[in-house]
């Protein structure tokens, strides 16, 4: 199964609601039934933030998860920080695409992701009490 990859001049598709993702992946994740409207998460607590992400505690449908998005903060209107959005959602685009095409007992599993313009791709995992992996095994 070959993982459909955002290339330039892919098109985004909307819906009413102004959620988008790259056709390709639209198409994955609604077949999956896990297209999901951004506004539906309630983000509660931040977790953990990167240079260009910010991983937060969030509630979906009365669901604990795990939420992923681009740092608010280069969705301002700077033209010095369009080039890092723009990289940023590139790089969250291509690491959903892995997500969605993973399935495994021992890893925490892709509930849903959708893309909305002012805030670009989110995606939700499952949420796990007690940390990640990673500090886990320090």
């Amino acid at each position: 199964d070959e993982t459909p990859v955002m290339k330039p001049g892919d098109h985004l598709v909307a819906d009413q609601r102004k959620d988008a993702t790259p056709e390709p992946l639209t198409s994955r994740l609604r077949a999956q039934n896990k297209l999901v409207h951004v506004e539906d998460v309630v983000f509660k607590k931040v977790l953990c933030e990167t240079l260009k992400s910010t991983v937060c505690l969030a509630n979906w449908k009365g669901q604990t998860v795990v939420a992923k998005r681009i740092k608010p903060s280069l969705f301002k209107a700077d033209p010095e920080i369009a080039e890092t959005r723009e990289t940023s959602e590139r790089e969250m685009i291509h690491e959903l695409n892995l997500l969605s095409t993973i399935s495994h007992p021992r890893i925490l599993g892709l509930i849903g992701a959708g893309f909305e313009r002012s805030q670009g791709p989110v995606f939700l995992t499952e949420y796990m009490e007690g940390g990640d992996v990673e500090t886990y095994m320090r």
